[in-house]
């Protein structure tokens, strides 16, 4: 302190600008890191939903691939099932012709009777 009284009014100036100076650096520094900071954050935060959404989407990619498959054997086997059944309605008719005639006049004679009422 005994050294601060020989300064003049232009040197204790002049420091007090060099320390509002470096003061104001030091404030800038820190803000620019805060600014830093959080832009890492942001860009984390941003690989990281990108990474979820992707996973959500493939999830979903193999939902549907799977719902797809088991639709499509049913499809099939339906398709099959119902092939099968016509072949051998057709084989019963060429076997039994005259059974196919009667059955198809009697079942044509019921629907003409409730068509009546």
């Amino acid at each position: 302190m005994a050294g601060m009284n020989n300064m003049s009014p232009e040197d204790v100036n002049s420091n007090a600008r060099d320390v509002s100076k470096a003061a104001r650096r030091a404030g800038e520094n820190v803000a620019d890191d805060a600014r830093s900071g959080l832009n890492d954050m942001t860009d984390a935060a941003k690989r990281t939903a990108n990474a979820a959404a992707d996973q959500l989407s493939n999830v979903a990619n193999k939902a549907y691939s799977q719902a797809s498959d088991v639709a499509q054997r049913g499809y099939d086997r339906a398709r099959e099932m119902t092939n099968s059944g016509v072949d051998t309605l057709e084989q019963d008719i060429k076997q039994y012709p005259l059974t196919a005639v009667l059955i198809a006049f009697g079942f044509g004679a019921i629907v003409g009777a409730i068509c009546r009422k």
